[in-house]
């Protein structure tokens, strides 16, 4: 699967459609999600590039495993694309 800003932007739609804040921030760290106060947050390193960008949230897709009835159609189909 090649990575592209529109893949990008799919799968940040989709982690906010399942109740996370998505934050870039800079630091020495990749990415990651969390629960803090009660408010679920998946954070990624605003300098990564595009590719890491990606790659980083089907890797979090796929541990957080979000609920079919929670995604739409389209994110349904990218989900099936992208679980190994």
């Amino acid at each position: 699967m090649k990575i592209s800003k529109s893949l990008v932007e799919s799968l940040e739609g989709m982690v906010k459609q399942i109740g996370y804040t998505l934050r870039y921030e800079k630091g020495n760290f990749v990415g990651g999600y969390c629960m803090v106060e009660n408010r679920r947050l998946v954070l990624l390193n605003k300098y990564l590039p595009l590719e890491g960008r990606g790659l980083t949230l089907i890797e979090l897709l796929s541990e957080l495993n979000p609920s079919p009835e929670m995604l739409t159609d389209e994110q349904k189909k990218l989900m099936s694309m992208i679980k190994p």
